[in-house]
């Protein structure tokens, strides 16, 4: 007698997680969970020292909460934070000259989206502020989640090394700005699509790699240039031949495609179709020359020694990821996103844009064969974390 369907999963679902059991608690989820105890237990000690007095929103620096009183939630929001939680209450919409006047239009869509998306199955009258940030809160960690199972997974597809699957994972989770991986920012949905398509890709599952892909762009806007590496792998593929080329190459189209739909979106509203990009310079974003934010980095941010020496480290880490990891797309998506902010004139969120150019973290993990190296970056990312993410939760710009 046949099994029944319920029975049948139950089984396969059994035997799937005996098979994944050892990497997947002892590699994944036993770091993740104790980083993230470790940050709670920061922002409750955090919670007696003083706080930034020249946060923009005074009353929430001087009563020590912004979004609730709940500390361990409101820990969460900070800063960028107010943005997405205007457009998930009040959409998209210009205030004034959008090259001026900052405004949401300077955010991507998909992150808040899917965080609105999740508010619909809580009841109109229970929205609080608190819920809200809860509920951000959780895709994010939903997507740091998948991010470090992927990236494990990726890793091991690469080396065959769970040593070496197992540093990366926690270099990342150590590295001074993975708070933000849980915080109600963009951080781990770019980093789970970006894992996920290099992923797909080394699986030459093309359309779940342009789908990711896709989904990358629609969520912050360096995510086009994923395009460029993905085109590397597929190319590599087929053995650089133009005769190697399938049908299945018309999934890339998905890319391009989504940033000229969110961009026509913009333009219904705004009049211009670069509504985004442009309203990037409210931030006194514009085009300079690279060594003009390492020479104004001192007027503005936090820690700019600090942020100083990890955009060189960054920045040579994907170069040299070009050649030493098994593909130059690697390499190329690294620099895509860590070089380009070096021409806006300011270091200001150079922590963040480093934390999601994995690729750096898989070559750091190479040279984390070395005990010595190993126990310097471990060591030194997690002395950095704990003391950003108590200057972030008493209120300071950190990133």
């Amino acid at each position: 007698m046949r099994e029944s369907w319920p029975k049948r999963i139950g089984h396969w679902t059994a035997a799937r997680w005996r098979q994944h059991q050892a990497w997947l608690v002892g590699d994944v989820l036993v770091p993740l969970l104790i980083t993230r105890a470790l940050l709670v237990l920061i922002a409750v000690l955090a919670g007696h020292l003083p706080t930034n007095p020249n946060y923009p929103i005074t009353e929430a620096a001087a009563r020590g909460w912004q979004f609730t009183p709940i500390r361990w939630i409101d820990v969460w929001g900070r800063w960028d934070t107010g943005w997405y939680f205007d457009l998930i209450l009040n959409g998209y919409y210009a205030t004034g000259d959008i090259r001026t006047v900052q405004s949401n239009l300077a955010f991507f869509p998909l992150y808040p989206y899917l965080v609105k998306a999740l508010l619909w199955l809580v009841p109109a009258g229970a929205r609080s502020a608190g819920v809200i940030l809860l509920a951000g809160a959780g895709v994010s960690n939903v997507f740091l989640t998948g991010t470090v199972i992927l990236l494990n997974r990726l890793v091991m597809r690469l080396t065959g090394d769970a040593a070496m699957a197992r540093r990366t994972v926690l270099y990342v989770l150590l590295f001074p700005a993975s708070f933000f991986l849980s915080a109600m920012y963009t951080e781990a949905a770019f980093l789970f699509f970006a894992v996920a398509a290099f992923y797909a890709a080394e699986r030459r599952a093309w359309g779940w790699a342009c789908l990711a892909g896709a989904a990358l762009t629609l969520t912050r806007l360096p995510g086009i240039f994923i395009a460029a590496p993905l085109a590397l792998m597929y190319m590599r593929a087929a053995r650089w031949r133009v005769s190697g080329i399938r049908v299945e190459a018309a999934w890339f189209l998905l890319m391009p495609a989504a940033l000229l739909a969110f961009s026509y979106w913009q333009y219904t509203l705004t009049g211009d179709f670069l509504a985004t990009p442009h309203a990037h310079e409210a931030w006194a974003r514009g085009m300079s020359p690279p060594w003009e934010a390492f020479l104004q980095a001192g007027a503005a941010g936090y820690l700019t020694s600090i942020e100083r020496a990890l955009t060189v480290i960054f920045v040579a880490g994907s170069a040299i990821a070009v050649w030493r990891l098994p593909s130059a797309g690697y390499g190329v998506y690294a620099l895509a996103i860590v070089v380009p902010p070096l021409f806006t004139g300011t270091l200001l969120s150079t922590l963040r844009f480093d934390l999601i150019a994995f690729p750096v973290f898989v070559l750091a993990a190479q040279w984390g064969r070395r005990s010595a190296v190993d126990t310097a970056i471990m060591a030194a990312g997690a002395m950095l974390q704990a003391f950003y993410f108590y200057a972030w939760c008493q209120f300071y710009w950190v990133a």
